[in-house]
């Protein structure tokens, strides 16, 4: 028969499958090696298919298989074992390779979830509570402020769009306006500056007087002594 390997975990447990063949009536057992009669560690006995014995035990199909099963594995567990077949001449035998390895350490947030589920689903429920309130403040507060905003985009909306008043300025108010600066002030400016005023001051400096100084002044020296002889 074909080799075995089998692993297992300090603590636990194997279930080793062994195969044999014409062994229907024939005794089986199971044990460690070199496999002498003192290394036996299970057998059944009177063609029986089943035996137990600390923390071995052997089930015997009776049609070619059997289930040998080991408990409670430790390290010192680990090496090679044997399954045997009582025949008449020669006991036959399938050879077993057992590795026993140190158990995986499990992460506490598994440990703590397995050993105790009520406190992890009441501590979902808490949160789950917790944050319901929370979620409905945020959403009235988002729907508030969109109201504040619509609010605000209508009135810059009608502020926007609301008539302003014309005011048409009064033809009779109007006219006085235009005719506190009409042209008949600027008339009578010009009639106080007329031309008229002008010619009067001309002919006080008219040429008359002019002329009699230069005659005086024109007398010369010799004219005067003429005179006076």
């Amino acid at each position: 028969s074909e080799d075995l390997t089998v692993t297992g975990v300090v603590g636990g447990q194997v279930a080793i499958k062994c195969k044999h063949t014409f062994a229907s009536n024939n005794d089986t057992y199971f044990c460690k090696d070199p496999c002498t009669s003192s290394d036996i560690l299970i057998q059944t006995t009177n063609n029986k298919n089943y035996a137990e014995k600390g923390r071995y035990s052997i089930f015997d199909f009776k049609s070619g298989d059997v289930i040998v099963t080991i408990k409670d594995l430790n390290k010192s567990d680990s090496g090679t074992y044997w399954c045997g077949v009582i025949r008449v001449v020669l006991d036959s035998y399938q050879e077993v390779f057992l590795k026993v390895e140190k158990a995986p350490s499990i992460p506490p947030d598994i440990t703590r979830t397995s050993l105790r589920p009520p406190v992890t689903v009441s501590t979902t429920m808490v949160t789950m509570t917790t944050g319901t309130p929370v979620v409905i403040i945020v959403c009235v507060g988002l729907a508030v402020l969109v109201l504040g905003l619509i609010l605000l985009l209508f009135y810059k909306w009608r502020t926007y769009r609301k008539p302003r008043p014309v005011i048409k300025p009064d033809a009779s108010t109007q006219d006085p306006t235009y005719q506190n600066l009409n042209l008949a002030p600027q008339d009578s400016t010009y009639q106080t500056l007329n031309p008229a005023p002008q010619d009067s001051t001309y002919q006080t400096l008219n040429p008359a007087p002019q002329d009699s100084t230069y005659q005086i002044l024109n007398t010369t020296p010799q004219d005067l002594f003429t005179t006076h002889a």
